[in-house]
Order: C-alpha cells, then structure tokens, then sequence
C-alpha cells in the first residue's frame, strides 16, 4: 500500500514505495474508534475489568470530557468567528500531561471519535498523543506544555470549512485547494485572539510541512519547519487515518498507518518516526489481540524499542471464556508467545460484549 492510498478520499500527499511486508506475528491492529457523547459510555456489563485501576479509568473519563468540552468552545467560537475571552489551557494541558505520568488510561480514550464533529475528538486526539509521543523526544515540562498548547489550537482554522470536511467523497480540487487554507485561517484566528503562546502560530502555519519540502504551504524542508509542527504534523496524519471521516467510514489499522509512515520516512525526520514508533506502536494501547496460547487480551503496555511484543492484559481463555482475574503477560519476557492475530471491532463486540461467557 502506498502512503498517498492511506487518503484517497482526502488530502493527498507524493506517492511513496510500498510499505513493508509485515509478518504474521505483526498482525495489523484495528482502528479502535467509538463514537463520545456527551456523557461517558456505561461500562460493557460482561467485560472484564479494564486494564487502569478505577480510579485512573475513571479520572480520564473525567479529564477527556473536560478536554473535549473546553475544544468544542473553542471550535464554536472560531466557527462563528467570536472572540475568546479566557482561554485556560495551560491548566488543562498541565492535567492531562499529569495524567500520563501516572497512567495509560488516557490512551485508552484517544481511539474515540465525536461524530457530531470529527475536529474537537480529532484535536483532543491529537494532543494527548503528541505529548505521549513527546516522551521519546525527553522534554522537558516547559517544552511539553508549550507542545500541548499548540496541539489545542493548531487546528481551528478548519472550523471555517467544517462543511466541505463533511463531505462523503473525495474532496474535488477546488474544494481541497479551500481546505489547504485553513492553516491560514488558523494563523489569522489565533493572532485575532491574541494569542502569543510560543510556536502556536508556526505550528498552526507549518503542521502540513513535509520535510522533503513536498508539503504546504511553503515548500518547507525539514530544517525550517517548527519542531512541534513536525510533531504534530505527523500525530495529525496518524489520528486522521486510524479513525473515521465522512468520506472513510473505516478507518486504516494502525499497523499499516505506521507502516506506510516508516516506509515514506522522506516526509518526516526520522527522530519522529522513531517516537512514533515507540509509544504508540504497531498495537496501540486499547487494542484487543489474540495471543499465540489462543488467549485474548487488551493491549496494556507498549514496549518501546519492541513494538511487536508488547504487554498484554489476558483476559478471556481460548474457548472465550471470561478469566476471574485478568492475567498480564510481557511479551518482552515471555518469548514462547506472540501476537497471533488482531481482533477487529465485530470480532471484539462478540468477545467482550455478551458472547463470552465464565
């Protein structure tokens, strides 16, 4: 698959080589998008219990809802053109970056998407990961914060053009040729709101930048292009493809996302990629897999540095049958298994959702 395929319906970039074969054991993970409302979804009665301990499940719960409320303000805001009066990030970036240092649970979340408005998951999306990303890029909490508060805003300016983004097909030239603007109305909304937080208005100008200078819209090249923006960038592109868009219902597996991504490494500097690769991986926090052993589990952990044996939170035996305790196994450790295959969304339904029994 080449890269520029990942978009058809969309945004293309160059056409790039074929990504890798992948092996077996490198079962492709499902894109793991469920629809927010604007309450937290009751828990699946016959689930096992989630990975993150309850009360940190339950303060990401709390701190998503939050994040995606103060960014559905913002989205209103610019897409009406008003003015902002306060803007409390730096509190809400500070929380949510406490919030990883102490748990995974909010990566848990990030597969989820408003599908009232795909930009404010998208963006929430989008800042969670880049700072989980940013953990292999050793910021420090000046850097995190300033990274956090350019990935709340960087993407505003598509408020303008929410209705052609919901088109059910491919966009026309005329019409991606309007959605191309929408970093200029990014910068434009942000320097009427006065904002003067460092590098938002780069990373709002330059996440498309590509650094073989194929993006927009400059032409940029790596050496020009804002740090956090090539973050970002590539957070963008990768929360976009693994979760649904009006003209893409299903979303792309993360595994061949990342693929894609390695093998067009010409588009983002390797050091991304790398991080990329490190904390999100080839099986994202969230995804369900069924293990060698012919167990199934919930991937609890990834391994940075191994991202094909990450650490798995057993919970259903090989006949599906819902274990009393879940049981975590370390790939890493335990070398005899691997990942034998990756449960799409039917597939996890039927386990976790009533099929299972005990």
């Amino acid at each position: 698959m080449r890269f520029s395929q990942l978009f058809e319906g969309g945004p293309t970039p160059p056409d790039k080589p074929t990504a890798p074969p992948m092996s077996s054991a490198a079962a492709v993970p499902p894109a793991r998008a469920v629809p927010v409302s604007a309450q937290p979804s009751p828990p699946t009665p016959t689930a096992a219990p989630i990975v993150p301990s309850a009360p940190f499940q339950q303060a990401a719960e709390m701190l998503y809802l939050e994040a995606l409320g103060t960014v559905r303000q913002l989205v209103q805001l610019a897409s009406a053109g008003q003015p902002v009066s306060s803007l409390p990030l730096p509190e809400l970036v500070q929380k949510i970056i406490a919030q990883l240092d102490h748990s995974n649970a909010l990566l848990y979340v990030t597969g989820r998407s408003t599908d009232d408005n795909y930009l404010i998951g998208h963006i929430v999306n989008v800042t969670i990961l880049s700072l989980t990303t940013a953990r292999s890029l050793h910021y420090d909490a000046a850097k995190l914060r300033g990274l956090g508060i350019c990935a709340l805003l960087y993407d505003l300016g598509m408020a303008k053009l929410l209705s052609i983004a919901a088109t059910p097909h491919k966009l026309s030239g005329e019409a991606f040729k309007e959605i191309k603007q929408h970093t200029q109305y990014s910068v434009e909304l942000l320097r009427s709101w006065g904002i003067a937080w460092e590098g938002v208005t780069e990373v709002a100008q330059q996440h498309h930048e590509r650094a073989d200078g194929s993006g927009y819209p400059a032409g940029l090249k790596a050496g020009s292009i804002h740090e956090w923006a090539q973050l970002i960038g590539l957070i963008d592109v990768y929360e976009s493809l693994t979760h649904p868009r009006a003209h893409r219902q299903q979303p792309t597996p993360a595994a061949h996302v990342i693929a894609a991504l390695l093998s067009s490494r010409d588009l983002f500097e390797a050091k991304y990629l790398r991080a990329l690769l490190d904390q999100i991986s080839l099986y994202p926090v969230g995804t369900w897999v069924q293990l060698s052993s012919g167990e199934y589990g919930q991937v609890s952990e990834v391994t940075p540095g191994m991202p094909m044996r990450p650490v798995v939170s057993v919970q259903f035996d090989h006949q599906h049958r819902r274990l009393p305790v879940p049981r975590h196994v370390n790939l890493r450790e335990q070398m005899s298994l691997l990942v034998e295959k990756v449960l799409d969304a039917e597939a996890t339904a039927k386990l976790v959702g009533g099929l299972a029994h005990g």
